[in-house]
């Protein structure tokens, strides 16, 4: 069986772990939004399919004039998802020139710089018949798309990383000074395990983009099922017991003692120096910390309501005895 401080402390580092991914994801989704990751990243692909290059925009933007697209762009810039069968309509329309094709055999005979970008397609059976040509294109698209939402999350995971990284140092979330502190001081240990059996008790976790049909997805918005978007993702209560646990006030003041008794603080050697050792001090339990935030909120949920569970099962030495039945024979006093 589990030693019951062990398991605590592994129910803390998890809870950090889940508010920290919860701040990283919320992160991303901003920066996605801000850099309209989505539709620039939609934008290449189409590039991509329709001119043979994700450099060359001439044929994209004629593309992208097509009234059925501009009908689904936002004012300010373009659409980051379309559906298959608008590409196919808007598509087809642009090669035959408004005029409905009876084939791709057809098609490539027009003098039309997409006619080459649907070459492709010509070898399938289908593509010969008139009434199978959109749903051709259509799974054209699709299988793009596909390929593109494989590189849109590699990106994101890149991404991730980097917030990831960029989090840790700002609040210095070093896994083994949290750790550490859990250990060492049990009244903050048993406050942070309660503030996981409440944030366990909630409502599970969703993963929300802002339009699942895509196949592009966007940066995802992880809220509880039970409340809105706008709502905040950490309570007051989290907020503070993660000011506990984190922060650079104690390596401040060591750092301003340190440099205080060396020359008076003004030697920026010294003060180079101490940088560097709390650089090296915390550098591991960063990358640790790191590691975990990247595998994502919906991980540590699951695994925070495992070690709930497992820590249910067992009474904890502190917890008074429940009152069973006395063995048969022996009378209850």
């Amino acid at each position: 069986m589990f030693n019951s401080s062990v398991l605590d402390v592994g129910i803390g580092l998890v809870f950090v772990y889940l508010l920290l991914s919860l701040i990283c994801t919320a992160a991303n989704e901003w920066l996605a939004k801000r850099r309209k990751l989505r539709a620039r990243t939609l934008e290449t692909g189409l590039r991509q399919m329709l001119s043979g290059s994700p450099n060359d925009p001439a044929l994209t933007e004629e593309f992208y004039r097509h009234p059925l697209i501009k009908s689904i762009s936002p004012p300010d810039g373009r659409p980051s998802y379309i559906p298959a069968r608008v590409f196919a309509a808007a598509l087809l329309d642009i090669v035959g020139k408004g005029k409905p094709a009876a084939s791709l055999q057809e098609l490539r005979s027009q003098d039309s710089p997409y006619g080459n970008a649907l070459q492709s397609l010509l070898a399938l059976p289908k593509s010969r018949d008139p009434e199978e040509l959109p749903r051709e294109v259509e799974t054209w698209f699709n299988d793009g798309m596909d390929r593109l939402s494989g590189w849109y999350k590699r990106r994101m995971q890149a991404m991730t990383w980097v917030v990831a990284a960029i989090i840790t140092i700002l609040v210095n979330a070093d896994t083994l000074e949290i750790a550490r502190r859990l250990w060492t001081q049990p009244a903050l240990r048993a406050s942070v395990v309660e503030r996981a059996k409440l944030r366990a008790q909630g409502p599970p976790l969703n993963v929300e983009y802002s339009d699942p049909e895509s196949p592009v997805p966007a940066a995802p918005s992880i809220t509880p099922a039970d409340k809105a978007p706008s709502a905040p993702m950490l309570s007051e209560d989290e907020r503070n017991m993660l000011g506990d646990l984190l922060g650079w006030s104690v390596d401040f003041a060591r750092l301003a003692q340190t440099t205080k008794d060396s020359a008076g603080g003004q030697d920026l050697v010294a003060i180079a120096r101490g940088v560097g050792s709390l650089t090296l001090a915390h550098l591991v339990g960063w990358i640790l910390t790191v590691f975990a935030i990247s595998l994502g909120a919906p991980f540590w949920f699951d695994t925070l309501n495992r070690l709930i569970n497992v820590r249910s099962a067992g009474r904890s030495p502190d917890e008074p005895k429940k009152p069973g039945k006395a063995p048969v024979g022996e009378k209850r006093t």
